[in-house]
């Protein structure tokens, strides 16, 4: 049996911006502070859209009230239940955090040595439109990432827009 590579995780503090229209010559812009996935030095989100690409962002912000962030680091973790009936957890979002709208998710298992992402795949809404085998199976050493959610966990309580006030 050959075993899985092991990758490093890292969270970065990121933003998207938010456009919305209130009228045909009128807008309003808002930026949202998420955590993005950087696996190996990477961002995750280029394996998926490609380099320079516009981002998606992470169910890791605070701007979506249907949520908590502790829940979302619990799903991380691979607790509780997940995002889709298929076993699928959400991992990138549409902008406006909707799970009915695409986004990116994967299966999250957990043993007692790893966390592993693997199972990749385009949603529409509950549904999956298409596979994302460039992304293959990522798994981390359970230690590392727990350690690397805490840490996270503490930078989101302080940090503007990602944490209680």
């Amino acid at each position: 049996m050959v075993p899985f590579q092991r990758h490093v995780l890292t969270l970065r503090p990121s933003l998207v911006t938010i456009e919305t229209h209130i009228s045909a010559r009128r807008s309003r812009r808002a930026p949202v502070p998420f955590l993005d996935f950087i696996v190996d030095g990477v961002p995750l989100a280029e394996g998926i859209l490609g380099v320079g690409s516009e981002r998606l962002p992470t169910r890791l912000q605070p701007e979506w009230a249907e949520f908590s962030l502790e829940q979302q680091f619990g799903k991380l973790l691979g607790n509780g239940e997940t995002d889709y009936p298929d076993g699928r957890t959400a991992m990138y979002v549409c902008r406006c955090g909707d799970l009915d709208d695409a986004g990116v998710s994967a299966r999250i298992y957990r043993n007692e040595d790893n966390i592993i992402w693997t199972d990749w795949a385009w949603k529409d809404g509950f549904d999956l439109t298409e596979p994302i085998d460039a992304l293959g199976t990522l798994s981390f050493d359970l230690s590392e990432y727990e350690q690397t959610l805490a840490e996270a966990r503490e930078r989101a309580c302080v940090h503007p827009g990602l944490g209680p006030a």
